[in-house]
């Protein structure tokens, strides 16, 4: 008896909740324990409905369109079949604009560049020099030029009465020659402190073996040591 109360109540505990809530007016009986689980109160006047989002609310269900095999059938029956381009290429690369069309007629004269003919008459008469060489109309000399007839005799110009500032202070100079024919060049001059440090410098810098050492050097090089027995 205990198993069997104990499954029922478990049976109870698992089952989802039914609440009936608001109570329509057609309910006569209702129990007092559903009632209090129940909720009494509401936030709104509206009816309570399932939520729905904006998107569900927005999107119309369309129901799936499939065409019919006789619909195909009849646009490919339909159809042309006819090849009018027969050996033909049938890409468009030759197919130009009406601009470019335009643009191109008569392409061979525009740039077929040539002398203009009909005026060769004409060359030979503009070539020709209305300019008289004989006597000229405004009385002048035929022989005369234009720089001659604008540039005439410089005006006259005083002579200078003494030559003092320009051949006379090359008078005033001396013009002894004090080297005798040596070279007068001061690359050789140095000042005095390069010649005093520049003095006995073969000396300095000529490093060789000291002299009168040579006895010693035979004397440093005999050992003191004795290598047999002692006191002998």
């Amino acid at each position: 008896m205990q198993p069997n109360i104990l499954q029922q109540t478990g049976q109870m505990m698992a089952a989802p909740k039914q609440f009936d809530w608001p109570r329509s007016a057609s309910d006569k009986e209702v129990d007092p324990k559903e009632d209090l689980r129940g909720v009494h109160w509401a936030l709104s006047y509206v009816p309570n409905q399932p939520s729905k989002t904006e998107t569900k609310m927005a999107y119309i269900q369309h129901p799936s369109y499939r065409r019919q095999a006789s619909v195909e059938n009849g646009a490919d029956l339909k159809a042309s079949h006819i090849d009018l381009s027969v050996g033909e290429s049938r890409s468009g690369k030759h197919w130009q604009s009406a601009l470019t069309a335009e643009m191109s007629r008569n392409a061979a004269d525009k740039f077929n560049c040539k002398q203009p003919g009909g005026f060769q008459q004409l060359g030979a008469e503009l070539r020709k020099s209305s300019l008289s060489f004989g006597d000229r109309a405004d009385g002048g000399s035929a022989h005369e030029t234009e720089q001659k007839a604008r540039y005439g005799a410089p005006p006259p110009v005083e002579q200078a009465t003494s030559f003092a500032d320009t051949v006379g202070k090359d008078l005033r100079a001396s013009h002894i020659d004090i080297a005798n024919g040596r070279d007068t060049r001061a690359s050789h001059w140095q000042s005095m402190q390069s010649s005093e440090m520049a003095e006995f410098a073969k000396e300095k810098f000529n490093c060789r073996k000291p002299a009168g050492f040579d006895h010693l050097i035979a004397e440093l090089r005999k050992s003191s040591v004795p290598l047999g027995g002692l006191g002998r």
